[in-house]
């Protein structure tokens, strides 16, 4: 898409622009990682979060004047109820945002360790650090998976939460 490659040449063009100290630190595997894995995942919820908004407007436009017409004092009981599922989701996104941070930094870091690993092979074997390249490539991946476990955690608790205030709505309602 061209959200994609607009920003794919930005990165590519920041990177090519940083001074030569920053690649002392840098490795190869992350930066390839960050251009490529990253980016895609980045920008692939995207299109979901915009079909999904412009269905949750319409719905939300008919809901409310299909309520209105029917009562009105049961359409303020129903929007005082979306208030604390909002304030959870909006809670939840935040924390979210900051563990898929992290958990792509750790991707990438596992991805720089394999190509650095990889690409100086002969070296890696010649000093006998294969099962130290192993470990590193492992610790980073296993970081990744904890977070990825706890925002799962985290969704999962989002979700029952919400559904309880929703059906506890449902049940004052009836």
């Amino acid at each position: 898409t061209r959200l994609y490659a607009n920003m794919s040449i930005r990165l590519f063009e920041s990177l090519m622009s940083q001074d030569i100290a920053f690649y002392d630190n840098a490795m190869t595997g992350q930066m390839t990682s960050r251009l490529t894995n990253d980016m895609r995942q980045a920008l692939s919820p995207v299109a979901i979060i915009m079909n999904t908004f412009v269905a949750n407007i319409v719905m939300l436009v008919a809901g409310f004047s299909i309520c209105l017409h029917a009562s009105w004092r049961l359409t303020i009981l129903a929007f005082t109820v979306l208030t604390p599922v909002v304030h959870i989701s909006a809670h939840f996104s935040a924390w979210a945002a900051k563990l898929m941070a992290s958990q792509y930094t750790f991707l990438a870091d596992a991805q720089g360790c394999a190509t650095q690993a990889l690409t100086n092979i002969r070296t890696v074997r010649m000093f006998g650090a294969r099962r130290m390249e192993e470990e590193k490539f492992e610790g980073h991946t296993r970081k990744s998976m904890e977070v990825g476990l706890k925002s799962a955690w985290g969704q999962g608790g989002t979700s029952f939460l919400s559904t309880l205030v929703q059906l506890g709505a449902s049940f004052v309602i009836v």
